[in-house]
């Protein structure tokens, strides 16, 4: 979340996830890596053992005939750059839901991706306090660092200073007195709410 930072404070406000580049790219095993489905959900295989998984992978995806066509991963490797798009397609044909209960059935190794929205609904993120509260925002939430110091949970106790809240402040300290800090914001100078208007 830290790292997401960005996409959470976006997706807080918008309650929906920013636009993504496609990650499936790159020519590796079709039972590794990155790939889109019908609903536009971003899948990850992560199955590095083929004699393993590459039965259960065809069954999953619809696609058994390839099982018998390439049955050892010596006979499979050179096919890789023609194999990773049918599983690509196979993948992109179907929605979450389902492709999920079918690579379950199989036993594949497999995990979604969470989108920010869903990252901040997630059960954990809330009790562990990993997304922020704003104190003037309220639907506003922002990654908390990743450490906790005595067991508190983080919190925004202010919020960022509005757009010339501490000029006269900070004038005040370069040694500006009153008058020619009143002729910089008479001038246009500077900008900000006066405290004593």
């Amino acid at each position: 979340m830290w790292t997401l930072g960005p996409d959470m404070a976006y997706s807080s406000i918008t309650g929906h996830e920013m636009p993504r580049a496609d990650l499936s790219a790159g020519v590796t095993s079709p039972l590794v890596g990155m790939h889109r489905t019908k609903d536009s959900r971003w899948l990850m295989l992560s199955m590095l053992d083929e004699e393993r998984y590459w039965a259960p992978t065809c069954r999953a995806l619809g696609v058994p005939e390839l099982i018998d066509r390439y049955p050892t991963s010596d006979e499979r490797r050179p096919h890789w750059p023609e194999l990773r798009p049918i599983f690509a397609t196979q993948i992109a044909g179907v929605n979450r839901d389902e492709l999920e209960s079918r690579l379950r059935t199989e036993g594949c190794i497999f995990s979604f991706f969470a989108s920010p929205p869903e990252v901040l609904a997630d059960p954990a993120v809330i009790d562990n306090g990993y997304a922020m509260a704003d104190p003037v925002h309220p639907s506003l939430r922002l990654a908390a660092a990743p450490v906790q110091f005595d067991d508190q949970l983080p919190s925004v106790r202010r919020p960022a200073p509005t757009q010339g809240e501490h000029t006269e402040e900070v004038l005040g300290e370069l040694g500006f007195g009153g008058d020619e800090i009143d002729a910089l914001f008479a001038d246009g100078v500077v900008s900000g709410p006066r405290p004593h208007e």
